[in-house]
């Protein structure tokens, strides 16, 4: 999960935080508790997310250039951690960027 807040909003956040007591529930918490009184806009960015959960999904997605091309990813997930060390995110960051741009 991603966020990006324009910087003016923060400081109503920042406020919101004595109003608004926290819950565990983080994602509820910073996009509707901490929102609170703002004119906050909400856009789905779940399309330039990229989750891996296996080698096989990397894979799937990896050979699916149409995929790639359609949506340029900006975030990634990948696990499990000891399948994917940095040199290699590296490696597929380069791939993805290449085929997405």
């Amino acid at each position: 999960m991603a966020y990006i807040f324009d910087g003016k909003l923060l400081g109503q956040m920042a406020t919101n935080i004595k109003r608004v007591q926290y819950l565990w529930m983080d994602d509820w918490y910073v996009t509707h508790a901490l929102m609170n009184g703002t004119n906050a806009r909400f856009i789905d960015i779940g399309r330039h997310f990229l989750s891996i959960n296996s080698e096989e999904q990397f894979f799937a997605i990896a050979n699916d250039t149409l995929a790639l091309r359609k949506n340029l990813f900006i975030f990634g997930h990948f696990r499990p951690p000891q399948s994917f060390d940095m040199d290699r995110r590296e490696k597929i960051w380069r791939m993805i960027s290449s085929v997405s741009s």
